[in-house]
């Protein structure tokens, strides 16, 4: 919980409320330290600005928390051990299905054949991803490589980034470009592989199986560049 020394001017907070009586729909709110000033009677209070959504219709008013009410106060980590508090009464989705290993991708989905109209064909970018997933694979055809571009997510799926790279290193190909965004967030990726369509079609099906780790129940979807601005499903 904070305490009046550890709040930061500038920093943001947040206070959780429920939206249920039995206290297990959490809604949490988003503030931001200004200061502290008296009431009326002279009792302290500490100052917070609600952050609001830009399309809000205007800014929200000023809160004043008293001592009594400090302690709902929480900062990050606080936020999330209070959160973590419901995950009992919220069990995690089971995604349905059986995972697929590499051999399995390549059979039930076109890989191969995309890839090869892919290379012949007029578009030189395709996009390959799960269905309703952001599991993905950029691909840029250039007169003598293929240019494969992936993002992975350390901080949130660290097992996820090394499988991924270990993919590529296990065919002996190194990232060409390999940096951190997001402020570390997101891991930035870009391998070149020969034009080989066995050879690409064996990476992309153990990204698939492997880090990302499709099922028989997902399906995967391909798109040229002029594909992107159509409705999905179509």
């Amino acid at each position: 919980m904070t305490r009046p020394a550890t709040l930061v001017p500038g920093s943001h907070y947040y206070m959780v409320h429920y939206l249920d009586d039995d206290l297990l729909v959490p809604e949490v709110m988003t503030i931001r330290f200004t200061g502290e000033t008296t009431d009326d009677e002279g009792k302290r209070l500490w100052m917070f600005q609600p952050s609001e959504s830009p399309f809000a219709d205007a800014e929200a008013l000023p809160l004043g928390v008293p001592e009594s009410q400090l302690n709902q106060v929480l900062d990050f980590v606080d936020l999330l051990a209070k959160l973590a508090e419901l995950r009992g009464f919220h069990p995690p989705f089971v995604t349905p299905g059986n995972r697929l290993q590499p051999a399995d991708v390549l059979k039930l989905f076109p890989v191969v054949t995309r890839l090869e109209q892919f290379l012949l064909g007029a578009e030189p970018h395709l996009h390959i991803n799960i269905r309703y997933t952001d599991d993905s694979i950029f691909l840029d055809r250039t007169a003598d490589a293929v240019e494969l571009h992936v993002f992975t997510h350390p901080l949130r799926a660290p097992l996820e980034d090394k499988e991924l790279v270990a993919v590529l290193t296990r065919s002996g190909i190194t990232a060409k470009t390999d940096y951190l965004a997001d402020k570390g967030r997101t891991r930035v990726l870009h391998f070149q592989l020969p034009r080989n369509v066995q050879l690409i079609s064996e990476i992309c099906a153990e990204i698939f199986a492997i880090p990302y780790g499709i099922t028989d129940a997902d399906d995967l979807v391909f798109k040229l560049r002029s594909d992107w601005s159509k409705v999905d499903g179509e």
